[in-house]
């Protein structure tokens, strides 16, 4: 939006996976704390420009775990607050986008609380590269979060009372490659890699690889307001049915 203040609202399905379209949750190949269950999760967002390139933005939703199952829970997802700002930059093989965007996280979901953490630092970054005149685009999304918590590691799986691979910090990247059949329309391709600091570890420097994940998606645009995107996530070690999950992620304007 060009306006000084915006809104914005998101609803996203993080579905079932295509082997198995009644599993209550998605597939966690790591082990990882997380929430990892089918989701309906809605979020609003606002947003202040300050100039041209930069802007603080805030945000906050809510999260329906299981709808298709019981609807077991209901969460509130993280509020955070964040300031962004993007550049175009001039290089030797032509002009690159980016955007830089640090940040801070409230804690909210049970599943992160209940080992200790209560908020988090974020820095995230997109870098989008056009192919010349063809209507393709290289893409690298990195993001590295930093969590606070209120205690120390209690060693032993969750289902103990432990605090399991509950992680200090992550760095991830996503490179990736998207084609615009349209101004309204295009497909793309990335790949989720990410490393993590354990907190079962006192090491700050060491860091474990988790799976490695890749990303077919569609977007459609209805207008300058709608923004659809479904897609399908699953891991390049384990090609398969039952873990591969499909999502929908939506994004709409509301000032």
């Amino acid at each position: 939006s060009l306006s000084r203040f915006s809104m914005k609202g998101s609803l996203s399905y993080l579905g079932p996976t295509l082997g198995d379209w009644s599993a209550p949750d998605q597939p966690n190949l790591d082990g990882v704390v997380g929430n990892y269950a089918q989701a309906i999760k809605g979020q609003f967002m606002t947003r202040y420009r300050l100039d041209a390139d930069s802007a603080l933005s805030a945000g906050t939703g809510i999260s329906v775990n299981h709808p298709f199952h019981g609807m077991d829970r209901t969460d509130a997802t993280n509020p955070f607050l964040s300031y962004d700002f993007s550049r175009r930059l001039a290089t030797a093989i032509g002009p690159i986008q980016m955007r830089n965007s640090p940040g801070v996280i409230i804690t909210t979901v049970p599943n992160y609380t209940k080992i200790g953490e209560f908020g988090g630092l974020s820095w995230t970054n997109s870098l989008v590269y056009g192919l010349g005149t063809s209507r393709f685009a290289l893409a690298l999304d990195s993001s590295a979060y930093y969590w606070l918590f209120n205690r120390t590691y209690l060693n032993g799986p969750p289902k103990a009372g432990g605090d399991g691979l509950a992680q200090q910090y992550t760095v991830s990247s996503n490179p990736g490659l998207k084609y615009n059949a349209s101004d309204s329309l295009n497909f793309s391709l990335a790949l989720g890699l990410q490393l993590y600091n354990p907190r079962s570890d006192s090491d700050a420097g060491t860091l474990w690889s988790r799976t490695a994940s890749a990303i077919f998606g569609m977007g459609y645009a209805v207008g300058r307001d709608v923004y659809i995107n479904p897609y399908l996530q699953t891991y390049l070690s384990r090609l398969s049915m039952d873990a591969t999950s499909v999502n929908v992620s939506t994004v709409f304007s509301l000032l």
